[in-house]
């Protein structure tokens, strides 16, 4: 492994690569350059390259590790200021693709972004850095922070008082409309059970028998009321196919049904 070189000195061998040169050190020295890392606050690694931008400008070295970007420009004039920024830019402007996606070099954009000078803003950095590898990796940035931001909106919208109040009203109609439509078929299959039961009673027994065991679309759980008087003698003008096929409806069923699939076995066993 190279020896590592010390990232708070302005490289001298790639004089228009200085930042790259920071941030290669950087990786070889271990040093934190997370965005926002709550640990250690890249201070190492902070420092290091506000001190290379103080060199490339032309100010003194004094920069001890600030935990806010902001705390870069105390004691620095209007002028130094703007003198740092467009030094750390102009290092941004020949990074190379290897690392302009880098955590570094995120790091390196969020310090920008957050110092709040009127030349620094987003809008007007991304200009100076388009068409460049730092340029793309800034606005992937952007993209990313847009997109986490109208996630929290849309969390913090699906979460709101008035929003769950009105889920909680839809929920409440909704259920009140599924009662009421459970209600209109349990009326209807009331209705469609008397007319059948009306319709069958006035059929001689046997055709009623008949019509049950041709008709598969009649409930036989709706019809029992029809057939409960059913006697052996009420059997002989039902023929041996309907006999038969009103003994495999009924099936299992118990009750009046299981008394009716008796009588009709016992006349299948016994006159057909």
């Amino acid at each position: 492994m190279p020896p590592v070189q010390d990232p708070h000195r302005a490289p001298e061998s790639h004089a228009d690569n200085w930042l790259e040169t920071v941030v290669r050190n950087a990786e070889n020295a271990r040093w934190c350059t997370r965005p926002f890392c709550t640990t250690c606050g890249c201070q190492e690694f902070r420092r290091a390259y506000w001190s290379g931008a103080a060199t490339r400008a032309g100010l003194p070295v004094r920069f001890q590790a600030p935990q806010h970007p902001r705390r870069v420009f105390e004691d620095c004039s209007a002028n130094d200021q703007r003198l740092l920024v467009q030094a750390l830019i102009q290092g941004l402007r020949r990074v190379s693709a290897e690392w302009s996606s880098s955590d570094a070099i995120r790091t390196v954009l969020v310090d920008l972004q957050s110092c709040g000078l009127d030349h620094a803003h987003a809008a007007e950095l991304l200009q100076q850095l388009r068409g460049t590898p730092a340029g793309v990796g800034m606005m992937l940035m952007r993209e990313h922070a847009e997109r986490r931001l109208e996630r929290r909106l849309r969390h913090e919208q699906f979460n709101s008082a008035p929003a769950i109040e009105e889920r909680e009203r839809l929920r409440r109609e909704q259920a009140a409309q599924r009662h009421a439509t459970r209600q209109t078929h349990a009326r209807q299959r009331g209705q469609e059970r008397l007319q059948l039961l009306a319709s069958l009673a006035k059929l001689p027994m046997p055709d009623r028998l008949a019509c049950l065991a041709r008709d598969e679309s009649i409930r036989l759980d709706m019809v029992m009321d029809a057939v409960l008087a059913v006697q052996q003698a009420d059997l002989a003008g039902l023929g041996h196919a309907e006999a038969a096929a009103l003994v495999e409806r009924i099936g299992e069923r118990g009750g009046g049904w299981a008394r009716l699939r008796r009588l009709l076995e016992q006349r299948l066993a016994t006159e057909w």
